[in-house]
C-alpha cells in the first residue's frame, strides 16, 4: 500500500514589535497553524527552550532571543499543562551572570516562575562526532521535548545562523570556542550542528524575525526590521524558510551537506507547505548577506596546505575598549594585551580564523580580513 508523503509546514504570521499583546496572538496563531500545543506535546511533559543567549546584549540590540518571545511560548505551554525550563550556553568569553540579567530572561523567569538551566552547571552527556566528541548538556538530552528559539541573523563564517546553527548553545562552556580548532573552515564546521541536529530533535522551532540581524552577525551586524514570526517542527524546513524570505541559497549553508537524506524535502523550497503567510509576503526589500570568509573554491584540506598564502585574520580598529573577552575567547592563544599595544596583538601564525574574537567584541571592533589570495578567489579572479 502507497503512503502519502507529507511535506514540512512552516507558519508565518507578521508580528510588528515585541508588545506582548501582538507576540500572544502571533505566537497563538502559529500553534493553531501547526495543530496546537496539544498536538505537539502531552500534559504534564517536560519541555526545555533553547533561545540564542549568544552573549550579554540588551534585547534591542537583536543579538539575542528577544524575551517577549520566550515569555509567550513559556505561557503557551503552561497552558498545555507542560513544565517549562528555559536553557542556554553563551560565548565562552561572556560573564555567565551578566548575560542572564542584561537580556532581560533573568527577570522574564523570575516572572514566570519557571528554571534558568545554565548549562555549563550542569552534567554533560557525550556524543561521538567524527574525529571528536561532543559534551551535549544533559538536560537537553533528558528534557520530554524541546523548543528552539533562534534569532534570525546573519554570520560571518557561516552565512546565516538559524535554527539548526542554534543548536550549537547545547555545548557547555569553552568547548564551543576550542571545537573552532578541530574544525576551524565552514565546511568542516557544518559537521557539528548536522551532528547535533541528528541527536536532538525539537519538536518546535520558533524563529525571532521581527528585528533581525543582518551584515556582519552574529553580533557585529545592524538590526534590521522583518516584522514576522515563523514556526516548524521541522528545524531544517524552517531555515528553509527563513533563506528563501532573505535569498539565501540554503544548500550553502555548511552543516547542509552533512543531513541525513531524510531532510532533502526540507531543503527544497518548492516542497515546503505555507499554512499562513508565504516567504514572499515578509520579504525585505534589502538585507544585507555577508560574502563568504573562505572561497568554496578552496577545500579546506588545501587551505591548510597552502599554509601563508590563504589565511583570515583579525583587525582591531580604534573603538576597541581592551575588555579582553578576544583574548579569552581564542581557542588557540593567538591573541595577548601588552602594556605597550593599544589593541591586541595577533600572532598570525597560531590564528585559526575561527572569528571568536568578532563574535565577542562588545564594541564592534574586529573585522576578518582575508589574504590577497582568499581575496581573488572569492570574486572567482584566481591568478
Amino acid at each position: 500500500m502507497q503512503t502519502t508523503r507529507m511535506h514540512p509546514s512552516v507558519a508565518i504570521v507578521r508580528c510588528a514589535d515585541y508588545s506582548p499583546r501582538r507576540i500572544t496572538a502571533a505566537i497563538d496563531e502559529l500553534m493553531d497553524a501547526l495543530g496546537g500545543i496539544q498536538s505537539l506535546v502531552v500534559s504534564g511533559a517536560s519541555a526545555l527552550i533553547k533561545p540564542n543567549l549568544l552573549t550579554d546584549a540588551l534585547p534591542d540590540q537583536a543579538k539575542t532571543t528577544h524575551p517577549e518571545v520566550v515569555r509567550a511560548v513559556i505561557r503557551a505551554l503552561q497552558k498545555g499543562g507542560v513544565k517549562v525550563s528555559v536553557g542556554d550556553s553563551p560565548a565562552s568569553a561572556a560573564k555567565l551572570d551578566r548575560v542572564w540579567e542584561r537580556s532581560g530572561y533573568q527577570a522574564m523567569c523570575v516572572a514566570e516562575d519557571v528554571a534558568m538551566c545554565r548549562f555549563e552547571q550542569h552534567a554533560t552527556l557525550p556524543l561521538p562526532c567524527g574525529k571528536s566528541v561532543l559534551q551535549v548538556a544533559e538536560p537537553v538530552l533528558t528534557a520530554d521535548f524541546v523548543v528552539n528559539i533562534p534569532k534570525v541573523k546573519t554570520h560571518i563564517l557561516t552565512t546565516f545562523t538559524g535554527a539548526v546553527k542554534n543548536l550549537y548553545g547545547v555545548l557547555p562552556g569553552y568547548q564551543k570556542t576550542l571545537l573552532h580548532r578541530a574544525y576551524p573552515t565552514p565546511s568542516e564546521f557544518g559537521r557539528l550542528p548536522a551532528a547535533l541536529y541528528e541527536r536532538i530533535r525539537p519538536g518546535l522551532n520558533i524563529a525571532d524575525a521581527i528585528v533581525a540581524m543582518q551584515g556582519a552577525g552574529p553580533s557585529g551586524g545592524d538590526p534590521i526590521q522583518l516584522g514576522f514570526l515563523a514556526a516548524s517542527t521541522d528545524a531544517v524546513a524552517l531555515d528553509t524558510a527563513l533563506c528563501t524570505v532573505l535569498k539565501i541559497d540554503v544548500r550553502r549553508l555548511p552543516w547542509c551537506r552533512y543531513l541525513p537524506e531524510q531532510c532533502a524535502d526540507a531543503l527544497n523550497p518548492a516542497a515546503i507547505n505555507y499554512p499562513l503567510l508565504k516567504p514572499r509576503d515578509v520579504q525585505p526589500a534589502r538585507f544585507s548577506v555577508p560574502a563568504p570568509l573562505w572561497p568554496r573554491l578552496i577545500p579546506g584540506p588545501l587551505v591548510r596546505r597552502l599554509g601563508r598564502l590563504a589565511w583570515i585574520r583579525p583587525h582591531f580598529d580604534s573603538s576597541c575598549i581592551r575588555c579582553g573577552r578576544c583574548v579569552k575567547a581564542c581557542c588557540n592563544d593567538a591573541l595577548r594585551l601588552t602594556a605597550d599595544d593599544p589593541r591586541p596583538v595577533l600572532i598570525a601564525g597560531r590564528c585559526v580564523a575561527c572569528c571568536c574574537c568578532h563574535e565577542v567584541c562588545p564594541a564592534r571592533a574586529v573585522t576578518m580580513r582575508q589574504s590577497p589570495l582568499l581575496h581573488w578567489a572569492r570574486r572567482g579572479r584566481l591568478p
